[in-house]
């Protein structure tokens, strides 16, 4: 799917609506995070979601391979917060 489709589809549905992601037969986690990754896909995950590929991560994630990058714990205001 391409952006333009996603967004397509996104401006037909409530903007209040939360977002999950459907995983082994069920919405198991929710899209809390969204980013373009260094390869050019546009990327979704939840909290504490490890991204091992490098160039699967965001642009300003570690670049080093083998280093821990995951994505950030979210408060209720929907800014980082340690986990």
């Amino acid at each position: 799917m391409k952006v333009k489709d996603a967004q397509a589809l996104l401006s037909t549905m409530p903007p209040d609506a939360d977002m999950h992601y459907a995983w082994h037969g069920e919405a198991r986690s929710a899209v809390c995070h969204i980013w373009l990754a260094r390869n050019g896909n546009v990327i979704i995950a939840d909290q504490d979601e490890a991204m091992d590929v490098v160039e699967e991560r965001p642009v300003d994630a570690p670049r080093e391979e083998g280093s821990h990058w995951a994505t950030p714990w979210l408060n209720d205001e929907g800014k980082g917060k340690s986990p």
